[in-house]
């Protein structure tokens, strides 16, 4: 009999019984590979000479670039090795035909393999890396997605695939949203730009209402393509990967489109595009997400499942059906086993219901803790050089512009500007 693998790490294997108990249906998207720019609506190479923007925890710096449907492809392969518990040999197995329905190929006939093999092909050789800084040298670790694939064109082979041990470590320290797979792919199938806003917004913590900004506010100076220090996320058109366009009206007009989308996929959102107030030319996405769950995994045999913990810990009194609604939102939050074991360690409380209830309101704060957490180490991450050279910048600006270092009457040159900045 063979040993199950430890797991990379002893903590995540709760992240996995969550993932598990939410579902086949359910997928694992980690909140770097979310908010990073680097899923394209068509794939690019970059070339050495490319500028490269650092925004976002991965950032692109060598190979083709990533579609949109690649990453739905590397969801169903990190959600793979997720539900065996994140086991250190990184392996996942898959068929042709699985990665093909999670890209939207029925019906492609041969074009499947080639389709899919093109995707795992980018997986490999796509280079992101992780610069730190310390004002004078600096160190790059780069590697891709996947490690290493293996494809098989027989029709039901069973083909392997490894994720990248140095990228896994990077990802797995940031929490995982959770992403109803039906949805996903009900939205790729009208619009693949909604598909990526769509799971860029379910790894958000979004309370009441939240707004971000289309394109960098004109007055926040931007040195280096890096984004002030204290912009907490990446403007929505670059986030999109479309900032590119040569007009900002068709970007507004097409994330507008794809806020439609949105919204006929999944009635929890309501969505708005608006001019921005006090940055004239720019533009807001404005944003409303209701608590209940779009698609909820708790159907009749989940809500008898629940309905048997309830008669254990509460034999004589049933679930009113404001419980049984507010139960059903806990399993699509959490899963049924989560909520059933929470229950279950109630059988003496007085008030089983609200002490799971209180229950849950904790698993949200160490949520948000933790999503918290990740915004800081991913905000920490700006190398510091770039810091300082924004900031003797802007030193030499001012001297520069009074014309006291080199008596040019106000007038500075690039060299000017550029001159003590090492």
């Amino acid at each position: 009999m063979t040993e199950a693998l430890q797991p990379v790490n002893p903590d995540l294997l709760e992240s996995s019984r969550r993932l598990i108990a939410l579902g086949p249906r359910t997928l694992g998207q980690d909140l770097a590979l979310a908010r990073s720019p680097i899923w394209h609506l068509v794939s690019t190479t970059l070339n050495p000479g490319d500028l490269v923007s650092p925004s976002g925890p991965l950032v692109h710096v060598a190979g083709p670039s990533l579609t949109i449907g690649d990453q739905r492809a590397f969801a169903e392969l990190f959600t793979a090795w997720a539900r065996r518990g994140f086991p250190v040999d990184h392996r996942v197995s898959y068929t042709i035909s699985d990665l093909a329905a999670a890209l939207g190929l029925q019906g492609k006939g041969g074009k499947q393999y080639a389709l899919v093999r093109a995707s795992l092909r980018r997986l490999t050789s796509a280079v992101f890396a992780a610069v730190q800084a310390d004002g004078v040298y600096e160190r790059e670790a780069g590697a891709g997605l996947l490690a290493d694939y293996e494809a098989r064109s027989r029709p039901g082979a069973r083909c392997r695939a490894t994720l990248n041990e140095r990228t896994a470590r990077t990802l797995l320290r940031y929490p995982l949203t959770y992403l109803h797979a039906p949805t996903w792919d009900a939205i790729m199938a009208r619009d693949l730009l909604a598909a990526r806003l769509w799971v860029w917004l379910e790894g958000e913590r979004i309370r009441d209402e939240w707004r971000w900004s289309l394109f960098p506010d004109s007055r926040e100076p931007v040195v280096l393509g890096l984004q002030p220090a204290g912009r907490r996320t990446t403007p929505i058109a670059h986030l999109l990967t479309i900032d590119t366009w040569a007009r900002r009206r068709k970007i507004v007009e097409r994330i507008r489109g794809a806020c439609a989308v949105v919204e006929d996929a999944d009635p929890r959102y309501e969505l708005h595009v608006e001019p921005a107030v006090g940055d004239r030319g720019n533009y807001v996405l404005r944003c409303r997400r209701s608590p209940r769950a779009a698609v909820s995994e708790a159907g009749a045999e989940v809500v008898g499942e629940l309905e048997a913990a309830w008669h254990v810990v509460s034999p004589r009194r049933r679930l009113s059906a404001r419980q049984a609604e507010v139960m059903r939102e806990l399993v699509s939050e959490w899963g049924v086993a989560a909520v059933a074991q929470a229950l279950s360690q109630e059988i003496d409380s007085d008030d089983p219901f609200a002490a799971v209830v209180e229950t849950a309101a904790g698993w949200r704060q160490e949520r948000d803790s933790a999503w918290e957490h990740a915004k800081a180490t991913e905000n920490a991450a700006a190398p510091a050089a770039l810091e300082q050279v924004r900031e003797r910048l802007a030193r030499r600006a001012a001297a520069v512009r009074t014309g006291e270092p080199h008596g040019h009457d106000g007038v500075a040159s690039l060299r000017d500007l550029l001159s003590d900045v090492r």
